[in-house]
């Protein structure tokens, strides 16, 4: 016995001893390991405090950090270090880069769940928005609402919903951004996030001046930028003065939105905010054009270009080459107006995907008919459970009362009575779901169509361009032409004059379309002689009419000399391109005969006409004459022009709450008239 024990001693000191070699290792690893951890921890605490520095020693520790947890496994380092890359490259402007690192960093986080998942959408969606790519930032942001949805905390995530309605905001849904605003600032107050909340009440002030309720606006702003100043959000409150300043322009109140512009600037030269200092900058150069200081304007929105270049800022782009294209038009060279009309067609192109916008709704709509088969499936499993549990109850029924049969009986008949009723709610729940689809597959084709249409439609823009230019070009190679005479030289430079003319009036009405419907043109009335202003058209359309070659047209004025000196209040712009598209109108479809122009004072309006003996327009026509792109039915298929000379006029009119009709018979004349108040 006592040589059994010593045995077993003995064995087992020899595996103590085996156990304590493989051990030794193991401790010292996981020694090694908790010190390289600590390390990271520190290395994430030192980035996180001087990441704003974006020098490269920031993101040389970074990239050593991100190596470090990636040997040690440590998914905290990991996640981190992937969004500190993302955070410095986005800093210095180096957006592929940012994008590159966050999408990584986003992958690891969703697959492990992290809290860093809000972190990473966040700064891919804030990318999308200061590089003004909508299209692609509403993907995201459906994507990440698909995402907190599944978990059931979507309710939580106010900045979801800031950023949806920033991008609904970009592509002018503005009751979907209102929706979105509204949403987002509720969870962040109820959430103690004052700042964010008003960040986003700023945006609500935003969205408000786009629709021209100003008061509103002002009413967001103020409070928007007292929680930014009191948490002290410098960068955000930088760029709310800004639009603060953009709605006191707005209501033609100079002084104050001086006041706005420079506290603005200040919080832009303070944060260092490059997108901030271009909205300051364009904002200031609507200050300058108020002012009919042209010049000055066209200095101060150069100087925002290569800045607003630099750090992709799209749609701050193409409101400065808007300004630029109307400061150019407004002192006379008529070249650089062309010229940077061009670049806001292209950049606004750019910016305003369409397809990809169509795709989101796409999106959202298969979400709708998923969100319809979970709630028939549950139906299907609350019947499935219902049935069980009357099996059940039956079965019972069964063993312990078999003299029942009669309450049996009575119980099948209501379990059948409802499963009937059951199946008819599932049958009706799949014909809506057939109707849901057939309306998805509609809304695909509708997509197709409005390609087809928006092909169509550049064709046409193609050919009218296309047109005055091949003029242009081909009598100014004309011009150099020694052979030619003087007097064929003078005709040349009429014909390329008139070419020049009709190429800026086709890309003013295009611009002029897409302002009104952006809500975008502003209006400025003022007092004028109505009896002066009309006499003084007169040659202008003369003018037109010799272009035109209509010798066997005459034009009359038929002027009431009792108001000689009478004063209306409107915006004379606005009516001196009204008059100019009726009369081109009348001149263009009338081969002989005459056209006249007045008009008739009434206590509080005042209402003008145009007549001409012309080839009329048809009863089936109606009020579609002035639907955008839309001709008369006798209107020759070969005649110039894209259709969108009744429809400005028309918006014209809404815009000077004004109301226009017309008589008309065919090959007789037509009649226009239009009415607007006088105060």
């Amino acid at each position: 016995m006592e040589i059994m024990k010593k045995n077993f001693l003995s064995v087992l000191s020899i595996l103590l001893y085996n156990c304590s070699l493989f051990s030794a290792p193991l401790i010292q690893e996981n020694k090694i390991i908790s010190q390289n951890i600590t390390i990271i921890d520190m290395n994430l605490e030192n980035i996180s405090k001087n990441i704003n520095l974006k020098n490269d020693s920031i993101k040389y520790l970074t990239h050593k950090t991100l190596k470090l947890s990636e040997e040690n496994n440590y998914l905290k380092g990991i996640e981190n270090s992937y969004y500190y890359l993302g955070r410095f490259f986005q800093l210095t402007s180096q957006t592929d880069s940012a994008l590159y690192y966050y999408e990584r960093g986003l992958k690891i986080a969703k697959e492990n769940k992290s809290d860093l998942v809000t972190t990473f959408y966040v700064g891919i969606a804030n990318i999308y928005w200061d590089t003004g790519d909508y299209s692609k930032g509403l993907l995201i942001t459906f994507e990440v609402k698909q995402y907190f949805e599944s978990l059931g905390i979507i309710d939580q995530k106010y900045e979801v919903f800031n950023y949806a309605g920033l991008y609904y905001e970009g592509i002018l849904e503005y009751a979907n951004a209102l929706e979105n605003f509204q949403k987002g600032s509720d969870i962040a107050l109820k959430k103690g996030e004052l700042g964010y909340a008003g960040v986003i009440y700023a945006n609500m002030g935003r969205v408000y001046n786009k629709l021209m309720k100003y008061d509103t606006s002002i009413l967001f702003f103020k409070k928007g930028v007292a929680l930014e100043i009191e948490n002290n959000l410098t960068r955000n409150a930088g760029r709310s003065y800004s639009t603060l300043a953009t709605v006191f322009l707005n209501l033609n109140q100079l002084d104050t939105a001086k006041i706005y512009l420079e506290e603005a600037l200040n919080c832009n030269i303070i944060a260092n905010d490059s997108t901030g200092l271009v909205r300051t900058y364009i904002a200031y150069g609507k200050y300058f054009i108020i002012q009919k200081d042209y010049n000055q304007s066209i200095s101060i929105l150069n100087k925002a270009i290569p800045i607003a270049t630099k750090f992709q800022n799209k749609s701050e782009l193409v409101d400065i080459y808007r300004l630029l294209a109307q400061n150019y038009g407004k002192i006379g060279n008529y070249k650089e107006s062309g010229n940077y009309y061009s670049k806001y067609i292209d950049t606004y192109q750019q910016v305003y995907d369409i397809k990809r916008i169509n795709q989101v709704s796409t999106l959202e709509h298969q979400l709708k008919i998923t969100q319809k088969e979970n709630e028939i499936n549950l139906l299907k499993i609350d019947k499935q459970k219902t049935v069980s549990s009357y099996l059940l109850i039956i079965s019972i029924l069964l063993l312990v009362i078999s003299t029942s049969s009669i309450i049996f009986i009575i119980n099948i008949r209501k379990i059948n009575k409802k499963l009937i009723e059951q199946n008819k709610k599932i049958s009706e729940q799949k014909d809506i779901l057939e109707e849901l689809n057939k309306q998805l597959i509609l809304a695909e084709q509708n997509v197709n169509l409005a390609d087809e249409l928006k092909t169509n439609f550049i064709n046409i823009l193609s050919h009218e361009i296309r047109t005055p230019l091949n003029g242009i070009v081909g009598f100014s190679s004309l011009m150099v032409d020694a052979e030619i005479s003087n007097q064929e030289k003078i005709e040349a430079a009429n014909i390329i004059k008139k070419n020049s003319d009709d190429l800026i009036s086709t890309i003013e009405g295009l611009v002029d379309l897409s302002l009104i419907n952006s809500n975008q043109l502003l209006i400025y009335r003022e007092k004028f002689d109505i009896y002066f202003f009309m006499n003084n058209l007169k040659d202008d359309f003369l003018n037109i009419k010799n272009s035109l070659s209509k010798d066997l047209v005459t034009i009359n004025y038929v002027p009431d000399a009792n108001y000689s000196n009478y004063l209306i209040k409107t915006d004379n712009h606005l009516l001196r391109k009204i008059l100019f598209k009726l009369i081109n109108n009348a001149i263009k479809f009338t081969n002989r005969g005459k056209i006249e122009y007045g008009f008739l004072l009434d206590k509080d309006s005042i209402t003008f006409f145009v007549s001409d003996t012309g080839i009329g327009i048809p009863k089936e026509s109606g009020d579609t004459i002035f639907n955008q792109f839309e001709k008369g039915k006798n209107v020759p298929r070969n005649s110039s022009g894209l259709g969108i000379s009744l429809t400005l006029v028309k918006k014209y009119m809404e815009l000077l709450s004004g109301k226009i009709w017309y008589e008309s018979t065919i090959n007789k004349g037509t009649k226009f008239y239009f009415e607007i108040p006088i105060h």
